[in-house]
């Protein structure tokens, strides 16, 4: 990636002061596909597409100081991906990179233009097959609209068709449900 980069404004941005330092070939670019991988992480809980999207910006030295999840999501307010492929074909589902978490062959991949409907499908197969393991905690026994980054994306406005908890039933169990509400909305 270029080193060429620009600080950017939105009024949006508190948890960066209103500044963001975006690489310019990111920022410049005419469509971005993200490509996350699926997996659980200990300081926050999960860490896929909307965590993913700080490699594309000069990170400050006090990036985990203060509220990173809201950092998370307010990294999408200068520039958004147009399209999101999670790879959850080797997902994580417990603990985090750092923490020598548990993988799971999930075998499965999520395409979505819109981010926050990719993270939740995301914490919809980590509490299913975390559930096979016993995983507890974190992003086991919290629902995704009480996720600190999908609270601050929601209310962020970022486009798509999830824009609230109602357009997407949720159960832990169901990922079979997930998969159908997913093909039908992306297609």
């Amino acid at each position: 990636m270029g080193t060429a980069h620009t600080p950017r404004s939105n009024t949006n941005a508190a948890a960066w002061g209103g500044s963001i330092d975006y690489y310019d070939l990111v920022y410049d670019a005419d469509y971005v596909i993200n490509v996350p991988k699926c997996k659980t992480q200990g300081s926050i809980n999960f860490s896929m597409g909307i965590k993913g999207w700080l490699g594309n910006m000069i990170r400050p030295s006090d990036l985990h100081s203060g509220n990173l999840a809201n950092k998370c999501a307010e990294a999408h307010l200068i520039k958004q991906e147009d399209f999101v492929v999670l790879d959850a074909t080797r997902a994580m589902v417990t603990g985090g990179p750092s923490q020598g978490g548990t993988m799971t062959d999930a075998k499965i991949v999520v395409a979505s233009r819109d981010a926050i409907a990719a993270e939740v499908t995301g914490l919809a197969i980590i509490r299913y097959f975390g559930a096979q393991v016993g995983a507890t905690g974190g992003a086991h026994s919290v629902l995704p609209w009480d996720q600190n980054q999908i609270k601050r994306a929601l209310a962020l406005g970022f486009p798509g068709w999830l824009s609230t908890a109602e357009d997407f039933s949720y159960s832990p169990s169901g990922i079979d449900e997930h998969a159908a509400i997913m093909a039908k909305r992306t297609a």
